[in-house]
Order: structure tokens, then C-alpha cells, then sequence
């Protein structure tokens, strides 16, 4: 789950992707139902506002309970308020690496 333009990248890797209308902080408990039995990472942008939209976010999902874990450790690479997309491209497009580092957020 991300925002925007940074869905229409994720899924031009392959990568599944969603976001919500109106942008950080307005997701809504109603929007769990569609994912349900899915497993949701939420990749947060590099400030603040997307910091508080991405904990909101998670508790939402996990109340309900839906799998949810927010990506953090791309954002350290980013300027304030930086992105997937600016991560991306500071970083050749490297898919990968970007899965590698959401698979060691998950396990920490």
C-alpha cells in the first residue's frame, strides 16, 4: 500500500499494489474488506503526515485482523519526503533490493 504514483510504479515491477482516495490519513476501516486473506505492506513515505497515515493505516488492519506490516527501511535513504519513487530511481530501479530490505523489516 502506497500513494499514488508509487502505485503505478510498484505495479509496473510485478508488485501488487494499492493506495486510498484522498491520500495520507484517510483511510477508513470500511476499505479493509477488500483485503481481507491478504498479506498488506505499507510502504511509508519519508514524512511526517505519511508517518501517521501508515500507523493509522496498520492499526485499522490489524484490528480487523489483517496481515500488515509498514516498510520503513527504504526511508532512510530518501530526502524528507521522499518516496518509493524517489527511492527507486536513487537506486537503478533495483526491485530487489527494495523486496530484500521490506523482507528484513518484516522479521524485525
Amino acid at each position: 500500500m502506497t500513494e499514488g504514483e508509487n502505485v503505478d510504479r510498484a505495479l509496473s515491477f510485478g508488485l501488487p499494489a494499492t493506495g486510498n482516495v484522498g491520500a495520507a490519513g484517510k483511510w477508513m476501516p470500511e476499505m479493509n474488506q477488500y483485503l481481507r486473506g491478504k498479506k498488506v505492506y505499507i510502504v511509508r513515505n519519508n514524512n511526517d503526515a505519511w508517518a501517521r497515515h501508515a500507523y493509522k493505516t496498520l492499526k485499522f488492519l490489524t484490528e480487523d485482523p489483517i496481515y500488515a506490516h509498514i516498510i520503513t527501511s527504504h526511508a532512510k535513504d530518501v530526502p524528507e519526503k521522499g518516496d518509493f519513487s524517489v527511492w527507486m530511481d536513487a537506486n537503478n530501479n533495483d526491485i530487489n533490493l527494495f523486496i530484500k530490505l521490506s523482507e528484513q523489516d518484516r522479521k524485525n
